[in-house]
């Protein structure tokens, strides 16, 4: 096999339909992937395709962009089995928005060939199955906060190429925003926000920024840099989500059997611990984080939750 082979298949992933793409835009996603080439030869590369493939490119104004023709059959798709079509469409309708916009391009066809498949395969059976399968959030009613247009297409992309990002942040309670230059860590999507993990510029302790309230996004040149040893899950994990550092506590509170019902499934804590206290209520122990969200949780059961400790919890909070 020529040792050029997977570099010229991944380059044909990379060419867009129905938009273009430039050759410094397609060198940095190659990067991305780990070769190590120069722009010249993905010019040459693409030019070389071009003869055998249908993409085009628009030299009506510089930078000259690439993309698939109107009429281009795109070599790189096969033939999918109803399984992997089913996944792709349920892909496309549930996460479209965490996709990024190239990303999202070089997946353009595969959602096209599913559509096509599951057409194949009979619109009804396609309409039932998608209607049995639901997300459905586990909160408050709300709506998800709104992200600004171009924001999340623009996280994304930095985030994919591991660059630096200067943009605009309003802080909770501010009107005003001010500008910020970070190196941004990962995406974290809760059930209504949706927050990037990121290093402010000359610091290394990750931040929480809710994506909703940033603006202006201007990929910059420079490499992000990730703190040694920094593991999104781990910083999960650690309770970065709580709104806080909080230290651990131990928590005890009395509780409605019907209240603490869902704890028995869904604990607390590694170590937690329910007892019966009489007919119709339970003791929970567990060793937690403090933080508002905790709070706020507890104040939510109303009169059917005690804090028995640490002693008066709530009244400090």
């Amino acid at each position: 096999m020529d040792q050029n082979f997977p570099r010229l298949l991944d380059t044909l992933r990379l060419i867009p339909v129905g938009h273009k793409v430039t050759t410094t835009q397609i060198h940095q996603h190659l990067e991305s992937l780990g070769y190590q080439t120069t722009r010249r030869t993905i010019e040459r590369d693409l030019e070389a395709l071009a003869t055998h493939y249908g993409i085009v490119c628009d030299k009506r104004s510089k930078p000259y962009g690439w993309s698939w023709g109107a009429r281009a059959d795109i070599p790189v798709i096969h033939d999918l089995g109803l399984t992997q079509a089913l996944s792709l469409k349920l892909l496309e309708r549930e996460c479209a928005d965490l996709i990024p916009a190239s990303a999202q391009e070089v997946l353009k066809p595969w959602f096209g060939a599913a559509k096509k498949r599951l057409k194949s395969a009979g619109h009804t059976q396609t309409a039932k199955y998608e209607e049995k399968i639901l997300i459905a959030p586990s909160g408050s009613p709300l709506l998800a906060a709104k992200i600004p247009k171009g924001v999340m297409d623009g996280v994304q992309e930095a985030l994919f190429l591991g660059k630096q990002i200067q943009a605009h942040y309003r802080s909770k309670h501010q009107e005003q925003s001010k500008a910020i230059h970070i190196h941004p860590l990962g995406l974290i999507r809760t059930e209504l926000i949706t927050y990037l993990v990121a290093i402010f510029d000359g610091f290394t302790d990750p931040r929480l920024l809710a994506l909703h309230r940033l603006s202006q996004i201007q990929i910059l040149e420079a490499k992000s840099v990730t703190p040694k040893g920094f593991d999104l899950q781990e910083y999960v994990k650690s309770g970065a989500l709580q709104f806080g550092q909080g230290k651990l506590i131990k928590l005890q509170f009395r509780m409605g059997d019907a209240a603490a019902a869902h704890l028995f499934e869904t604990p607390l804590s590694e170590d937690q611990v329910i007892t019966p206290d009489g007919k119709a209520h339970f003791v929970v122990s567990a060793t937690v984080q403090d933080s508002p969200r905790l709070q706020w949780w507890l104040r939510g059961f109303g009169k059917q939750v005690k804090v028995l400790l640490p002693k008066n919890y709530l009244t400090k909070a």
